[in-house]
């Protein structure tokens, strides 16, 4: 009898082990049960990404309509630490490949309170003062990697249109009369002159730029120019504003 009760016991204690018999989550006590369950989490690194991904889902999120949804908090009642650390992740990854996107901090307060219009006018009010994206020059090449939730670029221009772009595309063929006029109205308007070019004849073609390009955060992309050109001076447009940054 003795032993039988022993094997029980151990028995019991490797269930719990495996399957998590500690703390759960619990949907009336969201933040306490949080703080429990990030001290069963099996290191700092863990521990870390869980406070991260938990204030991501606190947030909400927003599709591509401006339609706000807030976070659900019943969705984790039960989970263990494990169990509740997967299903964050798989969250924001639910959010990344559904074309949805991360509520900005407080929006779905202001939703509540303001109602969508009003509260996506404020969020975009408030971004305002500071470009969505970090820039880094490496030779005839820049690299935007966006730093907000969603990046919309509308246009990037070099050395103040001084800089042949390798990233445009050919668009159609146009006379030297019609670039002429084109060119007068707008100073900045570019144009390329090529010889036989695979399919392409000889004359002059519009320059097509790929815009406007949307990015999520950390998406990286690039903008070349042939190696002529001494980068010094670089313009982006975004969804927040007008942003230069100087090169030397």
């Amino acid at each position: 009898m003795k032993h039988s009760l022993i094997k029980t016991i151990i028995m019991s204690m490797a269930i719990c082990s495996l399957a998590g018999c500690g703390e759960t989550y619990d949907a009336d006590n969201p933040t306490e049960s949080v703080n429990a369950l990030k001290a069963e989490l099996e290191n700092q690194a863990a521990v870390a990404e869980f406070d991260e991904l938990w204030g991501i889902y606190q947030r909400g999120y927003v599709n591509d309509q401006a339609e706000a949804t807030g976070p659900d908090y019943s969705r984790f009642d039960g989970m263990n630490a494990e169990e509740m650390h997967k299903e964050l992740r798989e969250y924001v990854d639910w959010i990344d490949v559904s074309g949805m996107f991360i509520a900005p901090p407080g929006y779905i307060e202001s939703v509540e309170t303001m109602g969508e219009d009003a509260a996506l006018a404020q969020a975009r009010a408030e971004a305002q003062g500071q470009p969505s994206v970090d820039i880094e020059v490496r030779g005839n090449t820049v690299y935007l990697t966006a730093t907000e939730d969603t990046a919309d670029i509308n246009d990037i221009v070099i050395n103040r249109g001084n800089c042949r772009i390798q990233s445009n595309k050919l668009g159609k063929r146009i006379s030297r009369d019609e670039y002429a006029r084109r060119k007068e109205a707008d100073p900045s308007y570019f144009a390329i002159q090529i010889g036989q070019m695979g399919l392409y004849a000889p004359g002059i073609y519009e320059y097509i730029k790929p815009f406007p390009v949307k990015m999520k955060f950390g998406q990286k992309f690039k903008w070349s120019t042939y190696r002529r050109c001494n980068i010094v001076e670089v313009t982006v447009a975004d969804a927040n504003g007008q942003w230069t940054w100087e090169f030397q």
